[in-house]
């Protein structure tokens, strides 16, 4: 099971602080080794191009307060850029 929780306040500019992590929990797994517990925060920035081309940056950290064994991940470092493409119709 994923739940995917997320939250953005906007800072005006195209900026915003916000996170998206995403919480697992596997019911098949071993005691203790069920629940992945991530929390959070984010930086993000929508910028529009000289060609108008619209793109948006963010860098997100998050913490795993749970992990599922002693392999997973204590830290995620998250950078991303996400187009922004006009619908064909």
């Amino acid at each position: 099971m994923y739940i995917l929780y997320f939250y953005a306040f906007p800072l005006g500019k195209g900026e915003a602080i916000g996170s998206g992590p995403i919480i697992s929990y596997d019911h098949e797994a071993k005691s203790g080794q069920k629940l992945t517990l991530p929390l959070g925060v984010g930086w993000s920035k929508t910028v529009v191009g000289d060609s108008g081309g619209i793109n948006k940056f963010a860098i997100d950290i998050q913490y795993f307060v749970v992990q599922p064994d002693d392999f997973g991940p204590e830290w995620l470092l998250k950078f991303t850029w996400t187009p922004v493409v006009s619908l064909p119709w």
